[in-house]
């Protein structure tokens, strides 16, 4: 089995090599009978590479044998599709050249196989080499732009730029309605030079992932069974967790100016922790420091707590004078 990385995220093809005896009269083998059976009961795409021993036309083989009528009446039974392409020989030695060797694949991929052809390397055996190529894609990123973040100068500057190649007048309601598509495509073309394009972390796989593990949440509810949840779910924080490496990752490597790597290395050097803030007493007034706010969460969640006030012995010289070090015992009682 191999996973391939798509537009859709990653699908499972099963890939197999089969070698089809000249003298059974058996075509194809059981084995491989079970294997399409298989793929198309779990719905699963599949490819197979296989030395047929069968003679047929369809597959520019130089004549037909019985062998071959009886695999090709098995391949449209069950809508299998031949990726063969041209009429070089996939077999040649001293006596003869022939088209013994197919791949054959599910219709769900049969479209993706591109630019199949045999090989003129030199395969050191009577069977040449098969090349092709899978169709994957990339794997698309959704992106994002911030109105706020625009290069208002450089969006009117590319704006002036195009309007100038428009035409001045449109006699006709055709010229109107071609002069009205150039003007949008001219703002959205302004727009995305001037506001640069961001990555989100978050995509539709991740949605999907979501989606299973809510569901599978509900079933575990109902069921008691909360196996499959737990898998799901890690499966979808570690879809999380990647998706935000990869994010991060390709945010870095686009910052190409000073002013972005200083703004970056601030929000890293900043302190995000959150200091102790300002409550508010009984009384209506509010707390003026630290450890006056201390003194009130002690007394409030802890009442029975006896607060011992000492000096610290030890003080510190400033330009502004010297600060005295308070330390705050507590003594909780039982």
């Amino acid at each position: 089995m191999v996973e391939v990385p798509t537009t859709n995220g990653k699908t499972e093809i099963y890939v197999a090599s089969a070698y089809f005896p000249g003298d059974i009269g058996e075509v194809p083998p059981p084995e491989v009978v079970e294997f399409v059976a298989y793929c198309n009961t779990q719905n699963k795409a599949f490819i197979i590479g296989c030395d047929a021993n069968a003679h047929h036309t369809v597959w520019a083989s130089t004549g037909i044998n019985s062998r071959g009528e009886y695999l090709l009446d098995y391949i449209y039974n069950n809508e299998i599709d031949i990726c063969n392409r041209g009429e070089a020989p996939t077999f040649i030695n001293a006596i003869r050249q022939e088209v013994l060797d197919l791949t054959l694949c599910s219709p769900k991929i049969s479209e993706k196989i591109k630019n199949w052809h045999v090989s003129d390397e030199a395969s050191l055996s009577d069977h040449m080499q098969i090349l092709f190529e899978y169709e994957a894609g990339q794997q698309l990123t959704q992106t994002i732009r911030d109105p706020r973040k625009t290069n208002w100068e450089l969006y009117n500057s590319e704006l002036r730029a195009g309007v100038n190649t428009l035409q001045t007048s449109s006699k006709s309601c055709t010229e109107l309605e071609e002069s009205s598509k150039q003007i949008s495509n001219l703002i959205l073309n302004a727009f995305n030079k001037s506001c640069t394009a961001k990555e989100r972390w978050w995509n539709n796989r991740l949605a999907k992932l979501r989606k299973k593990t809510r569901k599978m949440f509900n079933w575990a509810k109902r069921t008691q069974q909360w196996g499959p949840y737990k898998e799901s779910l890690t499966n979808y924080n570690k879809e999380i967790r990647r998706s935000k490496r990869i994010n991060w990752r390709h945010t870095c490597e686009s910052i190409e100016t000073t002013p972005e790597t200083a703004r970056l290395q601030k929000i890293l050097a900043k302190d995000h922790s959150n200091g102790l803030g300002t409550l508010k007493k009984e009384n209506g007034t509010f707390t003026n420091s630290a450890n006056e706010t201390l003194e009130l969460m002690m007394k409030t969640h802890f009442p029975c707590s006896v607060i011992n006030s000492t000096e610290d012995q030890s003080s510190a010289v400033t330009e502004t004078g010297v600060i005295e070090t308070r330390t705050l015992e507590f003594k909780f009682m039982g």
